[in-house]
């Protein structure tokens, strides 16, 4: 007996240590399967298995959210934010449940208070089973603006998204009352300046298909006045003025300072002589030629004083080489009185003209052809280019004819010149008009060139229309454009 209750004892005690050992093993199962990858060892330990603390697992029901946290919505397996499972709208992000705004379903109930603690056996979850989709609200409620689908635009690459946008509410603008800037007092009134006196700038003048020495001349003056300013390869500064002729209401004198760009100025002496007389002459030849040789620089010379202080060309542009009261030679070697004495006294005026003329079968030659080469002037059928006296006058018959700017321009600076320099306004009877004689040639008053010099020139002759140019400078008021033309 005593054998037989040891040997149940005895077998008791193995089959408790057996059942022991067989629940130890299964509760490390557990374990393992619940714990996290093991972390390496370090320093040569051995590794150890990371158990996370134990923590009871959240019942999975229908309208329930886990516990410890926030109200979580439930999302059912195999489902992703935005997408439809089951015939509910899933929303794409936690918290508290919303009404779904695009009426295609209804979100989930809220879950149940954090406080609640699921028993610690897990259990099953069964499959849970949703409503049908209710039909969309036709009205929304008022609290909640309408939805607004925005179009993907067309135009970029990726283009739709397929996800409708909202815009967000806009606040209407604020508009604040105008304000009335302070009363200020505005300024003085000042009138504007008037502007500098700039001539008017022509066309210029169309190339003739016969080029006559006369039907170049428009092109020449023009591109001399507002193209290159340059002649024989010297440039010039031109600077216009205009001046009021002393005592004259409304009558204005207009003309331009020509003088070489480079600075000579060696064509005339700054030593001012008390003037008596104006002597006219024309140039025989045009206006860049003129120019030209009346401020040349002679080789051998440190001044070559020959010129005149006034140029008028075709055009009626009156040309100042250098200031009225200094002075220049411009009678030459031999003139009656003596070339130094008369050309400090005197002022002389050029008008820039071809003079006189060589007639050969129709056409009417300057005074510089050759016959090797023929310098046409213009045909005997164009009679307002020239002049045809009744008898010869010192050999020739057939002048280049003055235009009528000119005679204009040459009354008007006429008038300035004897107001300034109180020179009488007279003239030489036509019977000494062209006599060369100390009585002439000491004339105080207006004379030529012919009065100095016996021989050997024509300026200004018979040829020029004399009458016009004494009417309008001995008249008492003179308008532009009130006398004929030659």
């Amino acid at each position: 007996m005593k054998t037989s209750r040891i040997h149940i004892i005895l077998f008791m005690l193995i089959a408790t240590l057996l059942l022991s050992s067989c629940t130890n093993r299964k509760k490390s199962r557990k374990v393992r399967k619940k714990s996290y990858p093991t972390m390496p060892s370090r320093k040569g330990k051995k590794k150890k298995t990371y158990v996370p603390p134990k923590t009871s697992p959240t019942k999975k029901t229908k309208g329930q959210t886990r516990s410890g946290g926030g109200s979580t919505t439930y999302k059912p397996p195999n489902s992703r934010p935005g997408s439809s499972t089951g015939g509910t709208r899933v929303p794409s992000s936690g918290g508290s449940s919303q009404t779904n705004k695009s009426g295609s379903g209804t979100n989930v109930k809220p879950g149940v208070p954090g406080g609640y603690k699921p028993p610690s056996t897990p259990s099953t979850p069964s499959t849970p089973t949703f409503p049908p989709d209710p039909k969309p609200d036709p009205n929304p409620p008022s609290n909640e603006g309408p939805i607004v689908v925005v179009p993907p635009p067309t135009n970029k690459p990726g283009g739709n998204s397929g996800t409708p946008t909202t815009p967000p509410p806009t606040k209407p603008p604020t508009t604040k009352p105008p304000t009335s800037p302070p009363p200020t007092t505005p300024p003085p009134y000042t009138p504007p300046s008037p502007p500098p006196y700039t001539p008017p700038q022509p066309l210029p003048p169309s190339t003739p298909t016969v080029q006559n020495k006369s039907d170049l001349l428009p092109s020449i003056e023009w591109d001399f006045r507002y193209g290159s300013h340059k002649t024989a390869g010297r440039l010039f500064t031109l600077d216009p003025f205009s001046l009021p002729v002393p005592g004259e209401r409304g009558l204005t004198l207009n003309a331009v300072t020509c003088v070489p760009a480079n600075g000579y100025r060696g064509y005339y002496e700054r030593e001012r002589v008390s003037k008596k007389r104006i002597v006219l002459h024309f140039t025989a030849g045009n206006i860049k030629s003129d120019i030209n040789v009346l401020t040349k620089q002679k080789d051998g010379y440190a001044k070559w004083r020959l010129s005149v202080p006034f140029v008028i060309a075709r055009d009626g542009t009156i040309y100042q080489l250098f200031g009225s009261g200094y002075w220049s030679y411009h009678l030459g070697t031999g003139a009656v009185g003596g070339n130094d004495q008369s050309s400090k006294e005197s002022i002389g005026i050029e008008l820039s003209n071809y003079g006189p003329l060589i007639r050969d079968g129709n056409n009417l030659l300057t005074v510089y052809s050759k016959p090797s080469r023929p310098d046409v002037y213009c045909t005997i059928n164009e009679t307002h280019k020239y002049t045809k006296l009744p008898t010869p006058h010192n050999g020739y018959q057939y002048f280049a004819t003055y235009t009528d700017a000119q005679y204009e321009s040459l009354i008007v600076l006429l008038r300035y010149l004897t107001t300034k320099y109180n020179i009488p306004r007279k003239f030489l009877p036509e019977r000494k008009r062209y006599n060369a004689n100390y009585e002439t040639a000491m004339f105080k008053g207006i004379n030529s060139h012919l009065n100095y010099r016996k021989t050997g020139k024509w300026d200004i002759g018979p040829a020029f229309q004399w009458n016009r140019v004494i009417n309008g400078v001995t008249s008492s008021r003179y308008i532009r454009g009130g006398s004929g033309g030659g």
